[in-house]
């Protein structure tokens, strides 16, 4: 992300057709440290991006449950956010911090990221998801609530060790 590597050497093939990912790796944490008094650091993801983003359709950023500087560039280099959520009470009080994060952006940042709305990622087999789950929030989501169920994936999960995707494993 700071420009030390050039993209070529980071994005890596799997074994779907036409799917790349950039693994994060341990060292990633670290850039916290080289961020705080970097100019423009909130940009560095996105400028990462811009080498590369025409020869993409879709890129996906997968980001941390929580708000860190990390979090502010992945909110920076993307155009759109779909939120994954848990409709519990504290998953959704923290998401009424996102929504607010993400005003500041729009707002001091003149960045015009959309949300394209939320869904239920911890959903069990047994268990029916609700939107209305949603209407809790502290918040009051004011976005489109996806009526989808995402199952755990305990492969998808396990995949991580592999550097694979789940359907590989």
């Amino acid at each position: 992300m700071i420009g030390a590597v050039p993209p070529q050497d980071v994005i890596r093939a799997t074994q779907v057709f036409n799917y790349h990912v950039i693994p994060a790796a341990p060292h990633l944490a670290g850039a916290l440290i080289e961020f705080v008094e970097a100019p423009e650091r909130e940009y560095f993801l996105r400028k990462f991006i811009n080498q590369f983003r025409h020869q993409y359709d879709y890129i996906l950023i997968d980001l941390a449950p929580s708000l860190s500087l990390l979090t502010i560039n992945g909110l920076i280099a993307a155009d759109e956010i779909v939120i994954p959520v848990q409709a519990e009470y504290y998953s959704l009080e923290g998401l009424g911090q996102l929504l607010e994060t993400i005003e500041l952006i729009r707002t001091n940042m003149n960045h015009p990221i959309r949300v394209s709305g939320a869904g239920d990622h911890n959903v069990r087999q047994a268990r029916t998801f609700e939107p209305r789950n949603f209407e809790k929030s502290p918040a009051a989501f004011p976005h489109h609530v996806f009526e989808v169920e995402i199952p755990r994936a305990v492969r998808a999960r396990r995949g991580a060790e592999f550097w694979k995707t789940r359907h590989s494993l």
